[in-house]
């Protein structure tokens, strides 16, 4: 009884400190496995067991791969094509969770999710719309899209391994007699379909429909400050770049905010006020005046290259800089041509920002002076070189300033193709699938090792690691098997209605899996309905389809499932944002299930 009265106490604290505090997520997890080891609930293996478990070790390795893609580029073309540029959120949600809830019915959704992170990211960027309104329906479409087959959620495997076990055993005599059996191949595959599509189908409608009312703008979409530097760069459209012929439209070089595209030089001709329908030539040099953080997304755009070089570093050790022009500076009113720039400091310019001046023209015609901002093509080394110069006032790294690797995009497009394989087919465990993707896209120089380490988001990783502990003292604790006893007593009451007792097992899996995950509420609550059912002489087929949509119906809490912890930060959410859209996604998953297992699989 001691265990299950600290077990509460900690669980409501977690509750508590999410709600009504700003500490973060993995600091409030791993501090109550603290306090439940303290007390002696869990031991340290018990519960430290979740961070070596298959979902924070699959998380991790994910996020390596999706770093890949977007090291070389592939992300930004998976999102040129599957997501556009719509015109208003209604349409962008459609475009978003239709194929998210496709992939994530045949492979991992945990990997859709983390492919689609950054792409969601930037895309948020490009359309004008907070992140906030499109990281929580990325998590509930890929749980929708979860409930379409057997391999959408290991879940729905469990639950399935579970019945079939139990089929086989002795004690599955007396369902015998109401014609249960071995499900068939078909039956074991799509069977969780039917509930799973109409429940998707709706949410998906609900979502895009009403979240822009019930998902709060938490994190502000982006926009430039108005005094923020504003670079001038020159761009080249290179020979053979696929934008060649496409329109200033189409090649998306009006959507990233802060930058303005004032000129296109052609044949020695200054295009001014050019529109979007603007076709773009070989050759062409686009004078762009922007901010630097759209000026980086400019130079990661395949086909573009500085206007007057580059450093000629190889493109795996290329990064961009800034650097502040100091009054002891040896080449002060020497324009970047005369002082052999590159050649002196190993470094090219591509753009340059003065405070209170307009220019335009060729980088290597422009004048420096003291306190010039100068964006710089160079090496890691530079600013460690440079940094206590006589030269520079300033020397740092820009954000994201990796030069992309475009040549590398299709490796990292079949490595992240060979994982989708594996995952789907089982032919090698998950986590190794994952860890062997991740390990390639380093091995083939689609990603550094140190990148790789960096990209690693570690409050994820704590967070679902501590989340699985915390289950694991549910149970460990008693706290779940004397909920479930209750529950026992409860459906007792409700024989008369089949209907209604199918109703209360989904609705209490779905509650229980917010707190112990699917994962502790499918086993707990699989021995229930099998106990319900045979006591009310009622096939436990249609339980076993139930426990697989209640189980799958993470809406309601960020802790819950992996794939909301993952956005939960970058959506910069509250705890009880989940619940907002959470409550009326979990009523129409109750109501498609309890309507529709029963019409396939009758009681």
């Amino acid at each position: 009884m001691f265990e299950i009265l600290i077990t509460l106490v900690v669980i409501g604290l977690v509750i508590g400190f999410l709600l009504f505090s700003n500490a973060s997520s993995d600091v409030v997890v791993v501090g109550s496995l603290v306090l439940l080891m303290l007390f002696n609930v869990v031991t340290p293996n018990e519960a430290l067991s979740g961070f070596i478990s298959p979902g924070p070790l699959m998380v991790a390795g994910l996020f390596v791969v999706a770093a890949g893609l977007r090291e070389t580029g592939m992300i930004e073309r998976f999102a040129k094509h599957l997501l556009g540029r719509p015109r208003d959120l209604t349409t962008a949600l459609f475009r978003l969770m239709v194929p998210v809830s496709f992939l994530s019915g045949f492979m991992n959704t945990t990997a859709v999710v983390a492919m689609y992170l950054p792409i969601v990211s930037d895309w948020s960027k490009r359309i004008g719309v907070s992140p906030s309104k499109l990281y929580m329906p990325l998590s509930f479409s890929s749980i929708l899209g979860g409930q379409f087959t057997q391999l959408g959620t290991a879940t729905n495997l469990v639950i399935l391994g579970l019945y079939i076990d139990w089929i086989s055993s002795p004690d599955a005599a007396w369902s015998l007699g109401l014609g249960d059996g071995p499900l068939s191949s078909a039956a074991e595959f799509w069977g969780v379909l039917v509930s799973g599509f109409p429940s998707a189908v709706i949410g998906i409608v609900f979502i895009a429909l009403f979240s822009k009312w019930i998902i709060p703008p938490r994190v502000k979409q982006y926009e430039a400050a108005e005094d923020a530097r504003r670079y001038e760069v020159v761009m080249r459209v290179d020979s053979g770049a696929p934008i060649i012929g496409t329109t200033i439209e189409e090649a998306n070089l009006r959507s990233l905010p802060g930058l303005y595209l004032f000129g296109i030089e052609r044949d020695s001709v200054m295009l001014h006020a050019v529109g979007p329908e603007e076709r773009l030539q070989e050759g062409d040099l686009l004078h762009f005046a922007g901010v630097l953080e759209s000026v980086v997304d400019l130079t990661r755009i395949r086909g573009l290259v500085p206007a007057e070089g580059d450093s000629g570093l190889h493109q795996s050790q290329r990064v961009l800089l800034e650097a502040v022009v100091s009054s002891e500076a040896p080449f002060i009113g020497r324009t970047v041509r005369e002082c052999a720039f590159r050649t002196t400091y190993g470094a090219a310019i591509i753009g340059a920002f003065r405070s209170g001046q307009q220019r335009s023209g060729k980088i290597g015609d422009l004048t420096l002076e003291a306190g010039d901002t100068l964006l710089l093509d160079s090496s890691p080394g530079f600013a460690n070189l440079y940094k206590d110069s006589r030269d520079f006032y300033l020397v740092s790294p820009v954000k994201g300033g990796r030069v992309v690797r475009h040549e590398r995009a299709w490796i990292s497009a079949l490595i992240l193709v060979g994982m989708i394989i594996l995952l789907m087919t089982g032919l090698t465990d998950k986590v190794v699938a994952v860890w062997l993707a991740a390990m390639a896209m380093i091995g083939t120089r689609c990603l550094s090792g140190a990148l790789a380490r960096s990209s690693i988001n570690w409050q994820v990783f704590l967070t679902i690691g501590g989340a699985i502990g915390l289950g694991t003292a549910v149970r460990a604790s008693g706290l779940a098997t004397v909920g479930a006893d209750g529950f026992l007593e409860f459906a007792s009451l409700l024989g008369d209605s089949p209907r209604l007792v199918l109703a209360s097992v989904i609705v209490a899996t779905a509650l229980l899996a917010q707190f112990v995950t699917n994962y502790g509420a499918a086993t707990i609550m699989f021995a229930v309905a099998v106990v319900i059912a045979e006591t009310l002489e009622l096939s436990p087929t249609p339980f076993v389809f139930g426990l697989m949509a209640g189980a799958g119906c993470n809406f309601l809490t960020p802790i819950s499932y992996q794939t909301n912890l993952m956005v939960y930060g970058p959506g910069g959410y509250r705890f009880t944002d989940f619940m907002r859209l959470g409550i009326p996604l979990l009523a129409i998953v109750v109501v498609c299930a309890t309507l529709f297992i029963p019409w396939v699989f009758p009681f």
